[in-house]
């Protein structure tokens, strides 16, 4: 059994996160901004902290002298904010852990990035390609990944770093693709789409999290991982197999079609390899099961 830190676990990745890691029998211990407002899962140890003002010092005598093996930083606040003030403070949080994690003596770091970092993808993305900075968040994501790697390389501890691409599931925000869609036809309406045609990787945040204990598990040489499925999805497609699933009829002549569809998804080569691990839901799975948590949820 290990113990497990894990920040971001109220948040919607974070909470499929803390639950693999509790289904491996391993002690968790969550960062949260509030304590009142985390819903605990099982056994999950809950530490109430502010990221952006942290007091090393109480949270290390909260946690006491039980030695932790891993630190997942997941949380970013602000989101759908991108903006530089934001993201800034996110970016000054993810080194307050980074030093957090010195002080505790964890030697191993895993942080999340993002598919926003490539510059113009296209086609399969693979790790080593054009990164870009062209607002707050891209420039904040790639300036922790740097330093998170010369942080790690100076003070002798192992980091990686997992560029999600478009996770979705239970849980997921209301505004988001899929949530949007389902609200949408509920209510009797076509969902109002500008990139119907955009042809992106969407991976269920079941996999996701499988992932990402993997790479606790495994801690493979390579330091950049993408985790996706490595298919790319017509947005159209997801409009209709929900369609299917809710009755509702869908006819793609009602849909525009956009000049510059953005298609790209995961190179998951590396990923597969080095973590031997490949997603398991299909997009239709994880339709079905978003579905069924929405049903159970009464939404």
């Amino acid at each position: 059994m290990s113990t497990i830190l894990v920040t971001g676990a109220g948040g919607f990745i974070g909470k499929f996160v803390v639950h693999e890691f509790l289904n491996r029998n391993d002690h968790v211990i969550v960062v949260v901004r509030n304590k009142n407002s985390y819903q605990k899962l099982q056994k999950e140890s809950v530490l109430e902290a502010d990221l952006s003002n942290l007091d090393i010092e109480e949270l290390k005598s909260s946690i006491g002298m039980e030695q932790i093996e891993a630190c997942i930083h997941l949380a970013w606040e602000g989101i759908p904010d991108y903006s530089y003030q934001v993201s800034k403070k996110n970016l000054m949080m993810g080194m307050n852990v980074l030093e957090l994690c010195r002080q505790l003596k964890i030697a191993h770091v895993v942080m999340s990035g993002s598919c926003w970092e490539y510059a113009n993808p296209s086609g399969a993305v693979a790790e080593q390609d054009p990164l870009t900075a062209h607002n707050g968040f891209t420039a904040a994501k790639n300036a922790l990944r740097s330093m998170c790697e010369a942080f790690c390389k100076e003070n002798h501890m192992h980091y990686h770093w997992l560029r999600f691409f478009y996770v979705y599931g239970p849980g997921q925000k209301e505004k988001s693709l899929i949530p949007m869609i389902v609200k949408s036809m509920k209510e009797g309406n076509l969902p109002k789409l500008s990139g119907a045609y955009n042809r992106n990787d969407f991976i269920f945040v079941e996999d996701v999290a499988k992932a990402v204990a993997k790479t606790v598990e495994v801690n493979p040489k390579e330091s950049i991982l993408n985790v996706g499925t490595g298919t790319g999805t017509c947005v159209l497609d997801i409009v209709k197999k929900i369609g299917e699933s809710l009755n509702f009829p869908v006819d793609a002549e009602e849909f525009q079609r956009n000049a510059a569809p953005a298609s790209f998804w995961a190179d998951q080569t590396v990923s597969k390899q080095a973590l031997l691990w490949q997603p398991e839901y299909s997009i239709e799975q994880g339709i079905e099961e978003y579905l069924l948590w929405e049903h159970r949820n009464g939404k």
